[in-house]
């Protein structure tokens, strides 16, 4: 992989450099991450122009992308509101992505070989060099693109056009992918004529993920037609997506040898025959049984709490519940905020109105006059309703909602917060003895997450307008305190995360006897042609037995704390005799913390992975 530099010098570190650190990663003599790196950037690609053709063709009439769409919005006349501006802001910025892809793939739809270019950020998270059309960015993007060089289905790999029908399932969605592989496979037996004859639009309409559906059916008539043809053998380009179960819980629940929790996250044996765990919608079930609870219970006080009464009975209305709480269960093992997890479970829903209450009075009304303009009394309550279904939510019901889901969410493994308040405790030390957070990745890639104090200044470039930049400086002899403890945790999680995807593609190119190589990797999601699929699964579970088998990962980490914290923060401390930890802060006071016992986590001595 590369760039056309005609013949100019380009040299560029393979670790994308933060700034805002103090020390940025480095990578040990001994280590897989230029292998990796060199591996995943040598894959070539081309453009699927049965798909390309099928959207421009289409695109109206199935609603497959947004270039030929306009926003409700743009056409008013009156002056948009804050809500209204963000909504359509969002909607346009969606539409240049778009437009952008189709005009990249436009450029290389005849082009034979092409290659993504990758690198590593500072956890060792493999990121593509490219804009807009890459394997990492948004559904059009991915089904655009196939692998240049195809592999051969013949008699002797047959069997595995299973996985490549129960792909076909997945992207059809429709609750279909928590189904059994058996009963996937069936589906797509059972759909056989209709997905040959896909441009009826019979599935294509009900389709979830419209777009890779469409690419699957491609790619499974050519199949059917070629292989049961005159050839008697096929050559399949398509890359199969391989996802996991809430992954950064998956890493959680394995750190902490947590054996029920590991069963719902579907880390466990299972037959094809076996339908998969819904962690989310097992999560949901809790909340909506302890809506239920605290509704009774608030409606039984002397003096009922008629705001909260009338916030939850709103949210059991709520359908799509799973949907709607996904993307905040997944980002809360990466300490994401509370605010962002509030602004997860608003997505999907539209600004609806503002509705001014009067406190004296109690008269409210929609209509905005400038009485109320600086009008202490006057309440603002903002409203949002889902196009999908017949409800309007206020904006304070989805903290009501964060708040029971988090609540929920921790009470159902005791090892996540054990976890949570272990890591704190150790980014707390580091982060008050001013000193980085180090740990070693066995890829050979050394952290350091030393966050620093950002001062921001605003510039005004411009003489015409009033417009101005914000720009971030560090103060390079003081840590941030609060990042640093928060982010240590999602760090940690997302370098496991970049540990399994070099681990396995260093495995997939050593290991694994194929003379054509293809596989990407999206963070926590793989894909390859579906003939290799059955590899890459059983190279992962490999992975994750070496990586958290008897404790080894969460083990090491600790010991390498305890070496960094008596070589740098408190000589005396070895973490055994010595189990306080006492330093001079940044601002020369004297500090005394625990240091956290990891033994507090294991609860289930016999549990191994």
């Amino acid at each position: 992989g590369g760039f056309l530099l005609n013949d100019e010098m380009y040299t560029e570190s393979p670790i994308i450099q933060n700034l805002l650190l103090s020390k940025n990663a480095e990578i040990d003599d001994k280590n897989i991450i230029y292998d990796t790196i060199n591996n995943l950037s040598s894959i070539g690609y081309k453009i699927n122009k049965d798909v390309y053709n099928f959207i421009l063709e289409n695109n109206d009439k199935y609603k497959l992308t947004l270039i030929n769409s306009k926003h409700k919005l743009e056409d008013k006349k009156e002056k948009l509101g804050k809500h209204q501006l963000n909504e359509l802001t969002a909607f346009k910025s969606k539409r240049f992505v778009d437009e952008s892809i189709l005009n990249i793939a436009d450029c290389y739809k005849d082009v034979n070989e092409f290659f993504i270019p990758v690198r590593i950020d500072n956890r060792g998270r493999i990121y593509c060099n490219t804009s807009y059309l890459n394997y990492q960015a948004t559904e059009l993007a991915k089904c655009l693109l196939m692998f240049s060089k195809g592999e051969k289905i013949d008699g002797k790999n047959y069997i595995t056009i299973d996985y490549l029908k129960i792909y076909g399932a997945n992207c059809f969605g429709n609750k279909l992918n928590k189904e059994s592989a058996t009963n996937r496979i069936n589906w797509v037996n059972e759909n056989h004529d209709n997905i040959l004859n896909f441009e009826n639009g019979i599935l294509i309409e009900k389709a979830e993920s419209k777009l890779l559906f469409i690419a699957f059916c491609f790619e499974y008539r050519k199949f059917h037609f070629e292989y049961y043809g005159e050839k008697g053998y096929f050559y399949t380009h398509l890359p199969i997506q391989l996802d996991g179960t809430c992954n950064g819980l998956q890493h959680i629940s394995m750190l902490g040898l947590d054996k029920d929790l590991n069963k719902l996250l579907n880390i466990k044996e299972s037959t094809v025959d076996d339908k998969p765990e819904d962690f989310y919608s097992i999560i949901a079930n809790l909340i909506n049984g302890t809506l239920n609870f605290n509704l009774n219970k608030k409606k039984k006080k002397k003096i009922p709490d008629l705001n909260k009464i009338d916030a939850y009975e709103r949210l059991l209305k709520l359908e799509l519940f799973r949907d709607i709480i996904k993307k905040t269960i997944m980002t809360l093992p990466y300490n994401a905020t509370k605010l962002q997890g509030i602004k997860y479970l608003r997505e999907g829903f539209e600004f609806d109105k503002v509705i001014y209450i009067n406190k004296l009075t109690n008269i409210s009304t929609s209509e905005y006059n400038n009485d109320m303009k600086n009008n202490e009394n006057i309440i603002k309550e903002y409203w949002v309703n889902h196009p999908k279904m017949n409800i309007k939510l206020k904006s304070t019901d989805f903290t009501y909602l964060y708040d029971i889901l988090k609540d929920v969410l921790y009470n159902s493994s005791n090892s996540i917060q054990l976890i949570t308040d272990y890591l704190g405790k150790i980014a707390e030390i580091c982060a008050k003895a001013n000193t980085f957070i180090p740990w070693v990745l066995p890829t050979g890639l050394r952290i350091y997450q030393s966050y620093n104090v950002v001062s921001e200044i605003r510039i005004s470039p411009f003489n015409f307008n009033n417009f101005t930049y914000k720009l971030q400086t560090k103060k390079k002899i003081e840590m941030d305190i609060a990042k640093n403890i928060r982010a240590f945790m999602p760090n940690l999680i997302h370098s496991l995360d970049a540990t399994s995807l070099s681990l396995l593609v260093n495995n997939y190119f050593n290991l694994y006897d194929n003379n054509v190589k293809n596989i990407y990797g999206i963070h926590d999601c793989f894909a390859t042609t579906f003939n290799n699929m059955s590899f890459i699964i059983e190279n992962l579970k490999l992975i994750y037995i070496y990586l958290y088998s008897n404790k080894k990962y969460l083990k090491e980490l600790d010991d390498n704390i305890i070496n960094h914290i008596k070589n740098y923060i408190d000589v005396n401390f070895d973490g055994v005799t010595v189990k306080k930890v006492t330093f001079l802060d940044f601002k020369k006071r004297k500090i005394v913390l625990d240091y956290p016992d990891i033994n507090t986590i294991f609860n289930d001595l016999d549990y191994d992975i």
